[in-house]
């Protein structure tokens, strides 16, 4: 799946109609994460995006913000890494009525989502 942190040249007008931020490497930083695992979740934690995938998760303190990345502070912001939409395709069946729209904007949707 494509990420909208990758460069927008490289995608369709289409597609960067979706596309809010156009930067190869974004770090959030200050944010609590929750992996999914059942382990408490982590607070003040920086996440690193680089080339549209996860390269660096850990303490803000400690966890190192690439030279050029974009910086976004979300302080008290929560984030769930890659869990996007990992439910809702279950809710569309093939062949009920507008199972096709619905597929086309999810589509769009996860591609805006990263």
């Amino acid at each position: 799946m494509l990420s909208p942190l990758l460069v927008a040249a490289a995608l369709s007008p289409a597609v960067q109609a979706f596309v809010k931020i156009d930067k190869p490497v974004v770090a959030i930083i200050r944010v609590r994460v929750i992996d999914g695992t059942g382990a408490a979740p982590r607070e003040d934690q920086t996440v690193v995006i680089s080339g549209g995938k996860i390269a660096a998760v850990g303490p803000s303190a400690s966890t190192p913000v690439p030279q050029g990345a974009l910086v976004l502070q979300r302080e008290g912001g929560t984030v769930l890494p890659g869990w996007w939409g990992c439910t809702t395709t279950s809710s569309i069946r093939r062949g009920a009525p507008s199972s096709t729209r619905c597929r086309a904007a999810f589509r769009a949707l996860y591609l805006a989502a990263g």
